[in-house]
């Protein structure tokens, strides 16, 4: 991030390229960004990172927790009511989709924010916050995501096929590249098992140098 974090939360250092294209430099203020990019974009970003990596290593939920929740007093009670209410909340926002009857692919907001009306993504947009002031903000995106590929793998999986890797969508993002004259690049990097690669090699690179320790129990050895 642009931000410089002595030891950034894993979603803060995943985040960093999804951020650093919005960031607005203020002189004597220091670094800013637009409210409504952060929820409609990084948010998005993270997110995706995050569902990819609970969906390769859902089994390790625990030993994720230790990036997140600090010494081993009652850890593992802690650690259960970390997740265990991250998990309510996700159960709720997937069974209010549910309710709607919408086919996939549907924005990933739906499963990062829930229903939000019209008019509070509009406010979002007019609001310029500190970048600092979204940084717990990302770590957060970054857990939904994980806590949403851990539960539903097949969801994610039917979710990013229909947006990314169906035919029509294929076509959908040719047709949009060639108007806005831009080369589609390799759509092929758009697949889910490629994103896992990429995902578990950023993943790797973080934990080698904040949480060496947990390497081998996040079977990172080879990312």
């Amino acid at each position: 991030m642009p931000v410089a974090l002595e030891k950034p939360t894993l979603g803060q250092y995943l985040a960093r390229d999804e951020i650093a294209p919005f960031v607005e430099k203020r002189l004597w203020r220091g670094d800013w960004i637009n409210l409504g990019t952060c929820m409609l974009v990084v948010s998005t970003g993270v997110f995706k990172k995050g569902a990819v990596l609970g969906r390769a290593r859902g089994d390790c939920l625990s030993v994720l927790a230790r990036m997140f929740i600090e010494g081993d007093d009652n850890f593992d009670e802690r650690q259960q009511v970390f997740w265990t209410k991250l998990h309510e909340q996700m159960r709720k926002r997937v069974w209010e989709y549910s309710q709607t009857g919408e086919s996939l692919p549907v924005p990933w907001g739906t499963f990062i924010f829930g229903q939000i009306d019209r008019d509070t993504f509009q406010r979002w947009a007019a609001t310029t916050v500190p970048l600092d002031r979204i940084t717990p903000m990302v770590t957060r995106w970054h857990l939904d995501g994980i806590v949403f590929g851990a539960m539903y793998p097949q969801l994610l999986t039917e979710q990013w096929v229909a947006m990314y890797e169906s035919p029509q969508a294929q076509e959908a993002m040719w047709r949009s590249a060639r108007r806005d004259g831009r080369s589609p690049g390799d759509l092929r990097k758009l697949t889910l098992a490629n994103a896992e690669q990429s995902v578990l090699l950023e993943v790797a690179c973080h934990v080698r140098e904040f949480f060496p320790h947990l390497v081998d129990p996040l079977h990172l050895r080879m990312a």
